[in-house]
C-alpha cells in the first residue's frame, strides 16, 4: 500500500497485491520408468507438472546433457516424443519453470535395446533315457548373450515342449550358461523335442534352439520262430535256428549263443536292424 499526501493534505492511496513464491514447481513422471529397458528407439514420455503459487511458465525437455532445452506445451500434463539414433543407456532431462522464476530440473535414466539375445547351442544330458536311467535329464543352453549387456541383459531362458511350458532355466552362477533339470522317471516313452528361447530385459526374444531327448523304457522282444530239422533225440548234422528280435525304436545290437546243457558251445553278435 502506497499513500501520497500533498501540502493541502489531500491523500491518494494505491494498493497492489504481490505474491512471494520461493518454492520450485513439482514434476511427476508417468514414463519412462526409472532404469527400465525399452525395445523401440522411438519413445513417448509423459508426466505432470504443477505450481500452487505463481503458476507454470514453461516446460522444457532435452535428451543429452550438452543439448539445448526445447519447449513443450505448458500444461499440468506434459508429453514428449523422441527417436534415439542408437541403443544403450539414455537420460531424459525435464525442466519446469514457474512465473516467479523458480526452476525444477529432473532426470530419468533408462535403456534402449532393440536387439534380441542369442543362444549359441542347446544340449541334453543324457539325450537317451532307458529303463536303467536314474536321476535327471539336464537341458543346457550355452553362451546365451545379448549385445547391450552380454550377461545381465538376459532376463529369462524358457523351455517348451510344443506349447507346454517345461519351465525357466537357471543361470549357472555368473556365466552365460543356463540349465534346467527334469526327472528322467517322469518322461513318457517316445521322442521329446524341447524348444529353448531367451528373452532380454526389453522383451526381445531370441531365435529358438531345439534339442531331442529319446525315451525308451521297454525291453526288446525275442522269439524263436523255427528250429530245423525238427527231429527229437540225438542227431549228426546242422541245426538251423531262426529268431526274431524287435524293439519299438531300433535295435542297437543282437547276439546268439548255443549251450550244451550249461556249457557254452558258441556265441556271436552283430549290429543292425531287426532280424
Amino acid at each position: 500500500i502506497v499513500t501520497a499526501t500533498n501540502k493541502a493534505k489531500m491523500t491518494t492511496t494505491v494498493k497492489r497485491t504481490i505474491t512471494i513464491d520461493t518454492v520450485k514447481p513439482t514434476i511427476t513422471w508417468t514414463s519412462p520408468t526409472a532404469d527400465h529397458y525399452y525395445n523401440s528407439k522411438t519413445q513417448t514420455f509423459t508426466g505432470g507438472a504443477s505450481d500452487t503459487l505463481s503458476g507454470l511458465k514453461s516446460i522444457q525437455v532435452k535428451y543429452a546433457s550438452g543439448d539445448a532445452y526445447t519447449d513443450l506445451a505448458t500444461s499440468t500434463t506434459w508429453l514428449a516424443t523422441n527417436t534415439f539414433a542408437t541403443e544403450g543407456s539414455k537420460t531424459i532431462y525435464l525442466k519446469v519453470t514457474d512465473n516467479a522464476g523458480n526452476e525444477n530440473e529432473e532426470t530419468r535414466a533408462f535403456s534402449i535395446d532393440t536387439t534380441a539375445p542369442v543362444i549359441d547351442s542347446v544340449t541334453a544330458s543324457p539325450a537317451t533315457v532307458n529303463n536303467s536311467t536314474t536321476g535327471n535329464v539336464t537341458i543346457t543352453a550355452t553362451n546365451v548373450t545379448d549385445t547391450l549387456d552380454s550377461l545381465y541383459d538376459v532376463a529369462s531362458v524358457a523351455v517348451y515342449e510344443g506349447s507346454t511350458s517345461i519351465g525357466n532355466m537357471t543361470r549357472s552362477g555368473t556365466t552365460t550358461t543356463w540349465t534346467l533339470s527334469t526327472a528322467a522317471s517322469g518322461l513318457a516313452e517316445g521322442s521329446h523335442t524341447y524348444t529353448v528361447t531367451a528373452t532380454d530385459n526389453a522383451g526381445n526374444v531370441s531365435a529358438s534352439k531345439t534339442v531331442i531327448v529319446s525315451v525308451d523304457k521297454t525291453l526288446p522282444t525275442m522269439t524263436i520262430s523255427s528250429v530245423t530239422p525238427t527231429v527229437s533225440g540225438k542227431m549228426n548234422g546242422t541245426v538251423t535256428v531262426a529268431a526274431v528280435a524287435k524293439d519299438e525304436t531300433k535295435l542297437a545290437s543282437y547276439s546268439w549263443s548255443i549251450y550244451n546243457g550249461t556249457t557254452l558251445v558258441t556265441t556271436t553278435g552283430a549290429s543292425g536292424g531287426e532280424t
